[in-house]
């Protein structure tokens, strides 16, 4: 299967599929004891896969030391999961270690959606798609920021919004630090 060609991606600001790696990396922290069951099931192996995964994954593919990394702090976000040593555990290590399987194809696959075919990308991203549809997680825009900061009072009018970034929510003990 032929890759597509694109221009070298050097920082994730300019990556042309960013609206979905920030939902899938966004989700991460909220990511549910119930969803990582579901997350496993729906996963699956085959020679069309590790092509496709080999594919997100070699050199060639766009920030692939960033996915490498976020690939890191998914391990450590569900160490406990997968140690399996913590009595407030609901879901046994070997699920864990498979979700955590189609963790890692959907963050490679949003990454690399450049250079891999529509089914490559859906076929990585199906057990992710299967959980969350649709990414419930949404990052604020400087639009609508920028219009609350102008009517708050008149002497915000014209000023760009200060950046803020909100917190997210975690469930259980999980925590992105």
């Amino acid at each position: 299967m032929a890759r597509r060609r694109t221009t070298e991606i050097v920082a994730l600001d300019d990556h042309p599929n960013l609206p979905e790696i920030l939902g899938v990396l966004a989700q991460l922290a909220h990511v549910s004891d119930a969803d990582l069951p579901r997350l496993a099931k729906a996963w699956h192996n085959t020679v069309f896969l590790a092509e496709a995964r080999a594919r997100a994954l070699s050199p060639d593919s766009p920030l692939v030391l960033e996915v490498l990394s976020a690939f890191e702090a998914v391990q450590a976000l569900f160490a406990d999961d997968l140690s399996g040593e913590e009595d407030y555990l609901s879901v046994e290590p070997e699920v864990a270690s498979v979700a955590l399987k189609a963790i890692r194809d959907a963050i490679a696959a949003s990454y690399a959606r450049p250079v891999l075919s529509r089914t490559e990308h859906s076929a990585l991203m199906a057990a992710w798609r299967v959980v969350y549809p649709i990414d419930l997680v949404e990052e604020p825009t400087w639009a609508s920021a920028a219009t609350r900061s102008r009517t708050c009072c008149p002497r915000c009018r014209g000023s760009p919004p200060a950046a803020t970034t909100p917190t997210p929510q975690r469930s259980s003990s999980r925590s992105l630090t």
